[in-house]
């Protein structure tokens, strides 16, 4: 329990999100899933992402690259706000 306790205690597992977020589209490409799960967990750039996806087709190339680089954002952010000091 310590152990779990330390990791969650460091912020650097935060960079884990956008290489399961990758792993997912990649996932919902090759079972040609619907694409609505992937679209709910960027919101809200899924629904820009979606949109530009629906016009141009390439879904799997507009959410595994713009998507993933969101999560990498949004996990910077993230990261940054759990390494501040109180």
């Amino acid at each position: 329990m310590n152990r779990i306790v330390s990791v969650l205690q460091k912020p650097h597992w935060v960079f884990i999100l956008p290489p399961l977020h990758l792993a997912g589209c990649i996932l919902t490409a090759r079972t040609n899933f619907e694409w609505l799960p992937v679209i709910l967990s960027e919101f809200p750039a899924g629904i820009l992402l979606g949109a530009i996806a629906w016009r141009f087709d390439h879904p799997l190339l507009w959410f595994g690259v713009f998507g993933t680089l969101w999560w990498c954002w949004l996990s910077r952010m993230f990261f940054e706000y759990l390494s501040r000091p109180d």
